[in-house]
This record gives C-alpha cells, structure tokens and sequence, in this order.
C-alpha cells in the first residue's frame, strides 16, 4: 500500500472538517478506515489534523528511519559470523537466511542481511558479491546447420518438468582472444554443476572434455542434453554411442530455453569475468569454484544444496 499523498491528506482536513467519519472518509478516498485512523491519530497537532503539518512530520519520519538503518544483526552475534563466513563463500544474502532458517529455524530476511553487510562490512561487497553493479548481455551468434539436429520441441515432457535426475544442459564459456575456456554441465533437477577446461572452441576439443566428464556419472544418471545452436556443438551425435546421451537443441537466441545452464554460467562468471583471459586456466582452480556451486543452498531446493539433493537420491537408489 503506498504512503499517503500530500493530496490526500488535504483531502481528508477538508472531510475531517466537514464532519465525516473516518470509515466514510476511507471510502471516499478508496482507502482502508485503519489507514485514515492511524493518519489522524498519529500526526493531529492538540487534537486538529493540519494536512501541510502532517505531510511534513511523516517526511521527517520516513528520511530518520532511513539514515539510522537500525540492523536487527548484532555485531558479534552467531548470525553476525554466520553470514560473514558463509558471505567469503561467495553466498548471496538470500542463500545465507533460507539456509539459516533450516538449520535454526529462526526467520530472518535477506534485506536484514544486505543492510548488516552494507553498514559494518561495505569493503565486502566487491570482493564477493556476484554482479558488482555490472549489467550482463547475452552473446549471439549465428546459428550454423547442425547434422541430425533435434529441436527442444520434441524433448519428453519429463525433462521439462524436471521430474527426474539425469537431464542436463550444455554450454561453453570462452576468455579473451576466444581461445582458453570451459564447458558447463547443468543438472536440471538438482543443479549439480560440472565444468572442464578447453584450448579451443572446436567441435573435436569439446567432444574430448564431455566425454572424459561423463566418464565419472553413473550410467543410470545419462538422460539427455540440451544444447544451444554454436559451431562447437557439431559432433553431438557422437554422443549416443559414447555416453548414451539423447541430445536436443534450443532455438536460435532463445538462451530463456536453457535458463539454467545460462544462470550457472553467470554464477562462474563472477570468478572469471568477461574479457578475462582463460589462457592457461588450470582445471584444479575450476574444480575449485564449481565445488562452491555445489555446495551452495538454493531456494528453488529449498536451501538444500545441489550435491545434497544428489546425495538423497543415490540413497533412494541404493535402498530401492
């Protein structure tokens, strides 16, 4: 509901004075009878509503609640540590309350955590905030004739919904010089992520890291791929022989397609940025930082963990 404008409040001086009730008022104005009552009550001057006087008092207010900046977080407070700790994580705020809601119980919200980080700890926020006041664009490229392509269209149902584990998206992310880089793997389901590091964007090099990372999933866990429409992507087909993968392909600049994928690509990011170059990247580093993705709650999962989820489901398998 937005606060009351200066209008408003003249409005209701004049009706106060004409004798209105505030029920009345409250229709008149198409707000709640509470609304005009609280008004009245809280900003009158020895029992007289002045609509300028209230106007103003309510200003005054709203700009001292907003340079205090009161934070429910004590300094040193479990909560406090908690979210420093989890923060060099390289969490969000959203991650560190839902997950601290699972594991005490205690509610707290993320803006209560961003305003605790903002006013003891602003040297933070560049070093492990993801976006770092930075807008991010999507790259195109145009879409070549892929040999025995198959649309997303007529992917099951079942991956769609993401109903079982097992479907994954694809993508590569390249450095500077486009050389360097790294193919992405993106569990649908769980959001279990996996990467390898690449010299060059070529169909044969990313043929080779796909299948030398399949090689530790299990085979009861190889479902499908989605990919997007790049030259690297040519050699799909192999893929079925060589990992017992059904590939499909998004449309041409349809990234939303495969939002996942996309969505860890950006999580990455924030450790090797745009215009970064990749050369010599070391697949020791990157094993690094997708084991912080893994191990990172995420709402979707009910702050539960990606190798979490994994880790219930092998369980299930184990015990059916």
């Amino acid at each position: 509901m937005k606060h009351l404008s200066y209008e408003e409040c003249v409005h209701i001086e004049v009706l106060v004075g004409e004798g209105y009730s505030h029920r009345r008022i409250g229709t008149v104005l198409w707000r709640s009878n509470g609304s005009i009552s609280r008004e009245i009550r809280e900003y009158s001057m020895n029992g007289i509503y002045i609509a300028s006087l209230a106007y103003l008092k309510r200003t005054i207010k709203r700009q001292l609640c907003n340079s205090l900046m009161r934070c429910r977080i004590d300094e040193w407070s479990d909560l406090a540590q908690y979210t420093i700790d989890k923060m060099k994580l390289y969490w969000s705020p959203e991650q560190i309350a839902g997950r601290w809601k699972k594991e005490t119980w205690e509610t707290i919200s993320k803006d209560t955590i961003y305003r605790y980080i903002k006013i003891h700890h602003p040297k933070l926020v560049p070093q492990y905030f993801r976006r770092k006041w930075r807008k991010y664009k999507y790259n195109k490229e145009p879409c070549d004739y892929i040999y025995n392509r198959i649309s997303i269209h007529e992917r099951p149902d079942i991956v769609k919904n993401k109903e079982r584990i097992g479907d994954r998206e694809w993508d590569t992310v390249i450095g500077k010089w486009r050389t360097w880089g790294f193919v992405t793997l993106n569990e649908r389901k769980s959001g279990y992520v996996l990467a390898g590091v690449i010299k060059k964007k070529k169909a044969q090099e990313v043929l080779y890291v796909m299948e030398k990372l399949f090689n530790e999933v299990s085979e009861g866990i190889r479902k499908t791929l989605t990919l997007d429409n790049g030259r690297e992507f040519s050699e799909h087909y192999m893929l079925k022989p060589l990992c017992g993968l059904d590939t499909y392909f998004a449309d041409p600049w349809s990234p939303w397609q495969r939002w996942a994928n996309e969505n860890t690509n950006g999580l990455l990011r924030q450790f090797y940025p745009k215009r970064m170059s990749l050369a010599n990247i070391q697949q020791e580093h990157l094993e690094y930082y997708v084991s912080l993705l893994n191990n990172r709650p995420r709402k979707r999962l009910g702050y539960t963990t990606p190798i979490e989820v994994l880790a219930e489901y092998n369980k299930c398998v184990d015990l059916n």
